[in-house]
Formats: C-alpha cells, sequence, structure tokens
C-alpha cells in the first residue's frame, strides 16, 4: 500500500467533493435538456431513469468522500507521532493491559449472551473488572485480573 502525505489526500478529497457536486449539477442540466426536447411521456421517463441513478452516484461519491477524509486524518495523526499505544495497571502484584480487561469483559458479556452498552469498572484492592450490561449489574458481573 502506498503512503500518501496529508497535503495528497487533502487535495484528492477536495477533488471528489468538486466531482460529488458536478455529479449533482449535471444531473440536474440533463434533466432540463431532456425536458425540453423531449416529448412529455418520453422526458418523464428520461428524468425518472436519471433521478433514481442520481443519489446512488451522488452517495458513491459522498462515500469515497468519508474514506479519503478518514484516512487523511489518519495520516496527518501518523505524521503527528503522538499516539497511546498501550495503557497498562499495575496494582500490588497486577500488572493488566486495559485492552486485555476490555477483551475479558467483552468476552464474559458474551459468554452469559448477554447484549448493550458496557460499562467497566475496575476494583483494584479486589484485582477484579465489573461490569455492567446497559447499566444493569450483578454479583456474577466481574472479570479476575488476576487470570489475565
Amino acid at each position: 500500500m502506498r503512503k500518501r502525505s496529508a497535503k495528497t489526500t487533502a487535495k484528492s478529497t477536495e477533488a471528489i467533493a468538486e466531482t460529488a457536486a458536478k455529479v449533482k449539477e449535471t444531473v440536474k442540466t440533463a434533466a432540463k435538456k431532456v425536458e425540453a426536447s423531449a416529448p412529455a411521456e418520453k422526458t418523464a421517463e428520461v428524468v425518472k431513469e436519471v433521478v433514481n441513478k442520481a443519489p446512488e452516484v451522488v452517495q458513491k461519491a459522498e462515500k469515497t468522500v468519508k474514506t479519503a477524509t478518514k484516512t487523511a486524518t489518519r495520516t496527518v495523526r501518523k505524521a503527528a507521532g503522538t499516539r497511546v499505544k498501550e495503557v497498562s495497571l499495575e496494582i500490588f502484584e497486577t500488572n493488566v493491559s486495559l485492552k486485555d480487561v476490555e477483551k475479558a469483559v467483552k468476552k464474559a458479556v458474551a459468554d452469559k449472551g448477554l447484549t448493550g452498552d458496557i460499562s467497566i469498572y475496575i476494583n483494584a484492592e479486589r484485582r477484579a473488572a465489573y461490569y455492567t450490561v446497559n447499566q444493569e449489574g450483578s454479583d456474577e458481573y466481574k472479570v479476575d485480573l488476576g487470570n489475565l
């Protein structure tokens, strides 16, 4: 995969946005031309066809713009060089990564067949991560940090 500079990605994003605007304008212009030069029945068919395809084209262009914007944002962040790689928690004789805690809690939630928003609470004294699902908890909703 070829690396792009933030400047190049930004220019690409601008070009895609301009193209999307041009596509919208072209659809409007085409509809007007067809309306002016064709019989009413034919005009209606052509206009419907153009109008039906326009959202797809615009949607694809907008998706491309969003992707290019995300890529540009990532490129700028990488260029800045500041990024948190990992956060670890050292409590008593336990050293655990917060990513590992999150994975363990997600697995425990899935094993229990629960779904929804998860909140995690770490109790250093008990060396456990307690969690709630949709703001509902239980004594069983915990992960032992010593086992991670």
